[in-house]
């Protein structure tokens, strides 16, 4: 006696109902490639062929050019140039502070102390001590120009000229010391040689500045 199933009337099984495929879209393979990856147009490889290549690799458009953002250290860009705000700040702090300390006791009568020839002995009892003064403070001036701003061309350049000039008549005022009345010869006091430095320094940043626009221009 046979177990199989008799057919069903008419001898034909029905047929089982196939799934729908999903349609496949052009250009994009079911699966990627066994060896290697195709190169796209551009030079670059793709892991799919077919696949449009994303924007953003080195040399397409759409890659940031070298210092777009700023120049901060990096492979595409040059070091940031520093903040030249707090170097005008102190610039223009010293100049002002070399005009204030002219007009008090700058000079001293010399072998004496200041006050015995009962004058106020300021720099403008010399040349040399108030056009010093004046230059530098004139440098610091310029300086401050772009901080209140006002465009000047090249002005870290004639502030270094101005102090540079100032600060070469305040060191020769050293050696050279005015008279008082034709008779009584004065020497520097302790403030002429704090308006020195002061002036040094104005002098000093100014070259800082003018080498940092020298770098950026």
């Amino acid at each position: 006696m046979s177990s199989s199933t008799p057919p069903p009337p008419g001898g034909q099984y029905p047929q089982q109902p196939q799934q729908p495929q999903q349609p496949q879209q052009p250009g994009y393979p079911s699966a990627p490639p066994s060896y290697g990856a195709p190169q796209s147009p551009q030079g670059y490889p793709q892991q799919y062929p077919g696949y449009p290549t994303p924007p953003g690799y080195p040399g397409q458009q759409g890659y940031p050019p070298q210092g777009q953002y700023g120049g901060y250290p990096g492979p595409y860009g040059a070091p940031r140039p520093f903040n030249a705000r707090p170097f005008q700040a102190a610039v223009v702090a010293a100049g002002v502070l070399a005009l204030v300390v002219s007009e008090f006791m700058f000079y001293k009568p010399k072998g004496g102390s200041y006050g015995d020839a009962g004058l106020n002995l300021d720099a403008y009892h010399g040349f040399l001590g108030w056009a010093g003064v004046w230059l530098v403070f004139l440098g610091a001036l310029v300086v401050a120009a772009p901080l209140l701003g006002t465009r000047f061309a090249q002005a870290s350049l004639v502030s270094l000229g101005a102090s540079g000039l100032g600060l070469i008549l305040l060191v020769v005022g050293i050696f050279v010391h005015p008279k008082l009345g034709g008779s009584a010869e004065l020497q520097p006091y302790v403030t002429y040689y704090l308006a020195v430095v002061l002036a040094l320094v104005v002098a000093g940043l100014s070259a800082l500045l003018l080498v940092r626009d020298k770098g950026t221009a």
